[in-house]
């Protein structure tokens, strides 16, 4: 018995023996095999940049804002005819021999002068306002000295001049007919609220009025927009027919905010010579502020600029193969995301870094 189970605890033992240099075997094929097998390849991340070309441009910051022109303004006639009216002009610029609207058949014309028309006038008569028709009847082309005296040369004239409007031949000017401005061209408003066709009038209506004095231009901004906007800042007003160049004057406190007055560079009114184009009541205008003055040439994303410690400033520029230089630069204006650079020649290529999207 003895001698058997020492047999059977020798078995056992080289049993165990071979499973023991079995599994060590194993184990050293696993991890032969995570050894010897390639390692994963790992994502290489490369540094994201895009490649943009130099070219010439202008850049600058332009606010877009409105200024408000205000003018005073004064009757210009009263008027004298009474009925219905049957047509009216349209506010804005008006020179002599414009009919300004229309009582039945009988038009109101614009003439120059500077004595209102207070009486019929016709044969025999004299004054100035004799001598304004005249003057008047001249510049249609006829031969006529304004004398100031009617005679039958005048009645011709006038006679001359109804026949070619179309209206009744009477040879004299009934009051309320005529209108005299002493400025010619000039902007005349017509009252809506009175001259409208199918309107009655009765004589006494004051319907014309023109401007008095210069008119004022006035930025009504925000606190905000207002210290972006500093003294002596240049703006352009856009008016209809005209652009304005002028600058902005000193703020002041409103309980609307703040009020920047614009005028001519020169400090004189900004309209100049153009003031008949606006009307006598209040106006809004299309302003552009030039925030940060344009400046054009060599321009570059702002991300491609690099500032260094020492403040100086670079760009790299893209050469053969893809390779890159840093060229010093100098930065003139910065807006919009776009720089005006002194050191880069158009055409030349720099590199954007860190971009992952489309660069301006």
């Amino acid at each position: 018995m003895e001698g058997r189970g020492a047999v059977r605890r020798g078995l056992w033992r080289a049993v165990a023996a071979v499973v023991g240099i079995a599994a060590v075997g194993a184990a050293g094929f696993w991890a032969g095999r995570e050894t010897l097998e390639p390692p994963t390849a790992q994502a290489q991340v490369a540094d994201s940049f895009v490649d943009v070309d130099v070219t010439v441009q202008q850049v600058g910051r332009v606010l877009t804002l409105s200024t408000t022109a205000r003018r005073a303004s004064t009757p210009l006639a009263v008027n004298a005819l009474a009925g219905t009216v049957t047509q009216v002009a349209a506010d804005g610029e008006h020179r002599a021999g414009d009919v300004l609207y229309t009582v039945g058949a009988t038009p109101v014309v614009l003439v120059a002068g500077t004595t209102p028309f207070w009486r019929d006038l016709g044969p025999g008569d004299t004054g100035a306002d004799v001598a304004q028709v005249q003057r008047f009847l001249a510049s249609t082309g006829t031969h006529l000295t304004a004398d100031g005296r009617w005679g039958s040369a005048t009645t011709a004239a006038l006679e001359r001049w109804q026949k070619q409007r179309g209206a009744a031949i009477t040879g004299t000017v009934a009051l309320g007919t005529m209108v005299a401005s002493p400025a010619m061209p000039v902007t005349v408003d017509l009252d809506a609220s009175v001259l409208w066709p199918g309107a009655t009038l009765s004589g006494g209506e004051t319907p014309l009025t023109v401007p008095a004095g210069d008119p004022v231009f006035v930025m009504q901004l925000t606190s905000t927009q207002a210290a972006m906007v500093p003294a002596g800042t240049r703006v352009t007003v856009h008016a209809d027919g005209a652009d304005w160049p002028g600058v902005a004057g000193d703020p002041t406190t409103s309980d609307t905010g703040v009020d920047v007055p614009v005028t001519a560079p020169d400090g004189t009114v900004l309209c100049g010579q153009d003031c008949g184009l606006l009307p006598t009541s209040q106006v809004y205008l299309l302003t552009e502020v030039a925030v940060r003055e344009p400046v054009t040439g060599p321009v570059v994303p702002v991300a491609a600029v690099t500032t260094e410690p020492d403040g100086t400033t670079s760009v790299a520029v893209v050469g053969e193969g893809g390779t890159t230089r840093a060229v010093p630069v100098h930065v003139q204006t910065v807006a919009d995301g776009l720089a005006v650079v002194d050191g880069v020649r158009p055409g030349d290529r720099v590199r954007v870094f860190g971009s992952t999207g489309a660069v301006p």
